[in-house]
């Protein structure tokens, strides 16, 4: 009698934790970066005072999730640049880190970030820092102006019966180290 009353225990305990999947949906750094690297692509031509303009493409972005700061996800990417002045071209390339909080759109149902900021940047070769500097204000701009159009995440319904409840049943967004979490349910 005592082991059926423990198998009941172990079920129905299994039965009450197994129901927490249907509370939430995470997105992990692997699948966001996945949606990153296929869906998001960041390519644009920034004209700077002066007469100067820059070319300016993003490339294989990657995100850390709630690491630095708990409520942002930052995108890391290596950039390439082409600088056009009156006195010729010049090729770089820019490791730059951009920090910003996700925002989920129930009605899209997406994921967009707001208030961007370029955190952190290299440029290689070191010659063109200057430069590179005076861009920086505008390539923020552009980036903000890119990503409040450009999710960094949209869930598909056709993807798993999970994506499909969170499309329909979404009530919030939460930042966790390594995961975007969307809320099924009312806390």
């Amino acid at each position: 009698m005592r082991q059926f009353l423990l198998g009941v225990v172990l079920i129905l305990v299994g039965l009450v934790s197994g129901c927490d999947q249907f509370k939430e949906f995470s997105i992990n750094e692997g699948l966001l970066n996945e949606y990153l690297l296929k869906r998001v692509h960041y390519q644009k031509q920034i004209s700077l005072p002066g007469a100067a303009k820059a070319n300016i493409t993003l490339g294989d972005l990657t995100s850390q999730v709630g690491r630095k700061d708990p409520e942002k996800i930052e995108l890391s990417s290596q950039a390439q640049i082409q600088l056009i002045t009156l006195l010729g071209n010049v090729q770089a390339d820019m490791k730059l880190t951009i920090r910003a909080k996700p925002i989920f759109d129930a009605e899209k149902g997406a994921i967009f970030i707001k208030g961007l900021e370029i955190v952190d940047y290299q440029t290689t070769p070191e010659k063109v820092a200057a430069p590179i500097k005076v861009l920086i204000p505008y390539l923020n701009t552009s980036l903000s102006e890119f990503f409040d159009t450009h999710p960094v995440y949209v869930l598909n319904p056709e993807k798993s019966k999970t994506e499909a409840a969170a499309s329909k049943l979404a009530k919030g967004l939460a930042v966790k180290p390594g995961k975007l979490v969307i809320d099924l349910a009312d806390k």
